[in-house]
């Protein structure tokens, strides 16, 4: 192979790519396949860490299995800090950067893989409503 270290990342990312699938589906399983009216930009508001925090240390120790050295390094590291410094990751990483600190950019892209199917169940389920007439 040419360029093994890209074979490595790509390997990688199919492997995220199919923990987040079945994350979409646990998220769906949760919270409901039926379509809500949401007000447009109100999706941030929505961050709900009953269905995600649980998940996340499975989120972890998968990225410990399969990530390259380095990351996996990173999810070890970050699997040590525990729960309460989950939550504060993961609502920094859904909010918006400014309202709060954000974090060190290896847990705000690993956090940011974690969040985004559930990102996109709220896309996928919500119901669009007209803009309002001034």
């Amino acid at each position: 192979m040419a360029h093994p270290s890209a074979a490595e990342v790509l390997r990688f990312y199919e492997r995220i790519v199919g923990f987040q699938k079945s994350l979409y589906s646990d998220i769906e399983s949760a919270c409901g396949h039926g379509k809500e009216a949401r007000a447009p930009g109100t999706l941030r508001d929505e961050l709900d860490l009953f269905v995600l925090l649980p998940k996340f240390p499975h989120f972890l120790a998968f990225v410990e299995s399969v990530a390259p050295a380095p990351l996996a390094q990173s999810a070890t590291e970050l699997i040590a800090q525990g729960s309460q410094h989950w939550q504060g990751l993961l609502q920094a990483s859904w909010r918006d950067a400014d309202q709060q600190p954000m974090p060190s950019f290896v847990e705000a892209a690993l956090s940011r893989l974690f969040l985004q199917p559930y990102a996109e169940y709220l896309a996928d389920h919500t119901r669009q409503t007209p803009p309002t007439q001034l």
